[in-house]
């Protein structure tokens, strides 16, 4: 099937079945999304781990010494402990320099009403992995090395129709369902709320490795990402995995056997 189709591409959600691997995250809200990037938790702590393991080999140099550390080894180890966050704040280094997650797979599973106790306000509902891909979290994965997220909504909701079965014609020009609508602008590669535009590619991205990595991969003359060729590099992008439609089937029926019932 049609990747453009697939998820919540289409507001006809009659239709909405299974859902998604790899891409970007194709968002149940298309306007609360998620802040970018989002970073790996264990990695983070690693960070943290080294970080405080250089300052102490910075207090243990001066201890030797018999004095104060360098100002050399000072600024190292501030510039290890701190770096300039996006909005001017001081952000921790090991949780900035923390490795960036990548979408795996998201599927939809309402609380429709066959489930048991009704949830109205899940009755759209959507949950959405990430995993780390460094290869500390590769070889030994831990629960922060995940990310689960959820999204639901109620039937009546800002973004898509109530009912749409039999009405699939009546939504050709229903634009609700896309982030755009919503003035959200999304990071061209992981498909996050973004936090700024690059002015030489005119696209927005969430953090300077995603602005850079589209730059190498959908460099143009002009810079720009516009054109077939570009489009296909961007299929191409290293923090997306191949894009494809995940199938969810009921599960086939178990007739019980005269062990079973006894």
């Amino acid at each position: 099937e049609d990747v453009e189709t697939i998820a919540h591409n289409s507001p006809i959600w009659s239709d909405w079945d299974g859902g998604k691997i790899g891409g970007r995250p194709s968002w149940l809200n298309p306007r609360d999304v998620p802040v970018g990037p989002l970073r790996c938790r264990a990695c983070a702590q690693r960070n943290a781990l080294a970080s405080k393991s250089a300052d102490s080999m910075v207090a243990s140099d001066a201890n030797a010494d018999g004095g104060e550390p360098s100002s050399a080894d000072q600024k190292a180890a501030s510039e290890t402990r701190d770096v300039n966050a996006h909005d001017g704040s001081r952000t921790p280094a090991t949780t900035e320099s923390a490795t960036i997650m990548r979408f795996l797979c998201q599927t939809y599973c309402p609380a429709d009403a066959e489930s048991n106790p009704r949830n109205e306000a899940a009755f759209h509902r959507t949950i959405y992995v990430f995993a780390c891909p460094s290869i500390e979290c590769s070889t030994s994965p831990s629960p922060d090395s995940v990310l689960v997220l959820r999204g639901q909504l109620s039937k009546e909701n800002d973004f898509y129709p109530e009912i749409t079965k039999d009405r699939e014609n009546d939504f050709d020009s229903w634009e609700k369902h896309k982030s755009a609508s919503w003035d959200a602008n999304l990071c061209e590669v992981c498909g996050c709320k973004a936090g700024g535009r690059c002015p030489k590619q005119n696209l927005w991205f969430c953090c300077r490795e995603h602005q850079k990595e589209h730059l190498k991969c959908c460099r143009t003359k002009n810079g720009s990402a516009n054109n077939e060729e570009d489009d296909r590099n961007v299929k191409l992008l290293p923090s997306l995995y191949a894009e494809s439609e995940l199938v969810v089937e009921d599960e086939p029926s178990v007739k019980k056997t005269t062990n079973d019932e006894e």
